[in-house]
């Protein structure tokens, strides 16, 4: 493996607890080229039961194949997962001092248990997909949420959806 390879791997692999949490493994598989069927039909499986799972397991694949490695960071690219592309990428965009602020008071707002009461998930969901967002399988699972565990579990559901992005 070229050495520039082995540091992109290097940087895949210090966001793998992140991996584990946010990836939805489904996602981006179809989009890599060079996946054997038969993998992609385990890593569907796995996902069913255990999303961290499949995503250690597609992580360790993409390691054991270095051809692998820039289809999975452009895999993740179009589908959106941008918190995972920049860092290794090593890019960390300024998102400015009015992006901290909103970010800390919608924090303050969630550690308070406030913000469940007053957020409206499908509105909002409807406009985090028109706006490329949040997938059409996100908004999906946010609706089912809604209307079998209501609107807490629906807006915990969204703010892991867009998490993953």
């Amino acid at each position: 493996m070229a050495e520039s390879q082995t540091e992109l791997l290097n940087r895949v692999f210090l966001l793998e607890s992140e991996f584990l949490k946010f990836l939805k493994p489904t996602d981006i598989i179809f989009k890599i080229q060079g996946l054997e069927e038969d993998f992609i039909d385990e890593i569907w499986e796995l996902e069913k039961n255990n999303r961290k799972i499949a995503s250690d397991r597609l992580l360790r694949k993409i390691s054991e194949n270095s051809d692998l490695l820039p289809k999975f960071i452009v895999a993740l690219s179009d589908q959106g997962y941008q918190r995972f592309v920049d860092p290794i990428n090593n890019i960390y965009p300024d998102r400015g001092r009015k992006f901290c602020q909103d970010y800390f008071e919608f924090l303050i707002n969630y550690m308070k248990g406030e913000l469940a009461d007053i957020l409206e998930p499908l509105q909002i969901c409807a406009y985090l997909y028109r706006n490329r967002c949040i997938e059409l399988s996100d908004k999906e699972a946010i609706e089912a949420m809604q209307s079998s565990k209501g609107r807490t579990a629906a807006c915990q559901e969204m703010i892991q959806a867009v998490k993953r992005r």
